[in-house]
């Protein structure tokens, strides 16, 4: 197993990060290569000896440049209307191979802020470049991000996904010829903007992306001008095949990269790539981290009202579920009162299985609170656990201050706030986020 940097894992953890996905994850879904589709569009019928060769011969030089040459070439003998389906129909409904599936589960599960992509084939489903789909990537405040709506009703919601170059299922989004890109970088002043603003203000994973957009670098290289980049912290990662240890230390200096690569045997094993993207879902992914986090832990948690929780039982399950753990891997066990609670501490001390965390609601305002009543029951019989108050927002300052006193661990008054809270009891090498 690799060492992620930890400054990676903390922006992602954190919802700051934004994947920024190139041609090279595809390929686990079988799709020809831009020049195998491109040679195969020039053997239409529509070609001439010359013009084929002239196509042929821009393909020898493997450059973006020349590929958009050679698209723009083919769709002007054959008609926009025929190349398009052409595309359509060799990339938009990509073969589900095995190993596609489980690069795009990983990609969802992993919390990036959002998924940018210039493939416009059919592996990932998207929205093309348009205003709200600029403003809810930069301005993430209108809606939270998808680790903090596991909550509600439905299944997880995904990473959102931006096609930059559109999709072939919508044929006049498509940025392939060079038509296309002069169009995309001259008269659409917005997409530069959002692109500086993204790379400008983000940490960026790029994923199988080769660094050969020649605008892409030209960008880049404005923002690393702009802000002075000596070679400090990096500005963006990057996962690529085979990169020396030179070329890693070029990037990290002078580009502001920090590369994570790995060795495919002379071109015969991309598993790396994998292995390096589900490590970073397993250890980003809120809810597997959960589920891994939770084994063989005794929780009991203190509310009358259980069913006050029931979504957060259910994420604990879901947990569960997608670390691959046992269904009796770790337990909650409920209490309704602090006396309740109180016994079932003492019970489990005494037979040398204490609780790893207790959690409880704050309670009646008309009494000692519970939360009181039980912080206080804990001290004066000698009980250790570590205790949790989750309760409301309101009057959360004097609460939290009297809690804290009494020994609790922490006071929350959101989902997101426990659950880091709970990361922090039981896994203390974390730090909160």
């Amino acid at each position: 197993m690799n060492q992620l940097p930890e400054a990676l894992l903390r922006s992602l953890r954190s919802g700051g990060c934004i994947a920024f996905v190139g041609s090279g994850f595809s390929s686990a879904a079988k799709l020809p290569s831009w020049r195998t589709l491109l040679e195969g569009l020039s053997g239409r019928d529509a070609f001439d000896a010359a013009r084929r060769a002239h196509v042929l011969a821009l393909l020898q030089e493997s450059t973006p440049h020349a590929y958009d040459e050679a698209a723009q070439v083919i769709e002007d003998t054959v008609g926009k209307a025929a190349f398009n389906a052409e595309l359509h129909a060799r990339l938009g409904c990509p073969e589900p191979t095995d190993a596609i599936l489980r690069r795009v589960e990983w990609l969802h599960g992993i919390p990036f802020r959002a998924i940018l992509t210039t493939n416009f084939d059919g592996v990932l489903d998207g929205e093309t470049p348009n205003a709200d789909a600029f403003r809810d990537i930069l301005r993430p405040e209108r809606s939270a991000p998808w680790w903090k709506r596991l909550f509600h009703p439905g299944p997880p919601p995904r990473v959102p996904v931006l096609k930059i170059h559109g999709d072939v299922r919508k044929p006049q989004t498509v940025v392939f010829t060079r038509r296309d890109y002069r169009r995309l970088l001259y008269e659409n002043p917005g997409y530069s903007a959002f692109l500086r603003a993204v790379l400008a203000s983000q940490t960026v994973l790029y994923l199988g992306f080769s660094f050969t957009d020649a605008y892409l670098n030209e960008i880049r290289s404005e923002l690393l001008a702009l802000v002075g980049y000596r070679g400090e912290a990096p500005m963006a990662y990057s996962i690529i095949n085979d990169i020396s240890a030179i070329r890693r230390e070029h990037f990290r200096r002078h580009e502001g990269i920090e590369i994570l690569t790995y060795d495919t045997k002379g071109g015969n094993d991309f598993s790396g790539f994998d292995a390096l993207l589900k490590q970073l879902h397993d250890q980003t992914n809120p809810i597997f981290h959960f589920g891994s986090l939770l084994q063989n832990k005794r929780l009991l948690w203190l509310d009358p009202h259980p069913d006050n929780n029931d979504h957060l039982t259910n994420f604990f399950a879901l947990s569960k579920l997608l670390a691959n753990t046992p269904l009796d891997a770790f337990s909650v066990q409920p209490a309704s009162t602090a006396e309740n609670a109180l016994s079932c501490i003492r019970a489990n001390q005494e037979a040398s299985t204490p609780f790893d965390l207790v959690i409880t609601h704050w309670g009646s305002r008309r009494t000692p609170p519970t939360a009181v009543r039980l912080l206080e029951g804990m001290r004066g019989q000698g009980l250790r656990s570590p205790v949790l108050i989750f309760s409301t927002h309101d009057d959360a300052s004097a609460r939290k201050a009297r809690a804290l006193a009494l020994g609790a661990q922490a006071y929350c008054f959101s989902d997101d706030g426990l659950l880091r809270a709970i990361q922090s009891i039981l896994s203390p090498e974390a730090e909160p986020e």
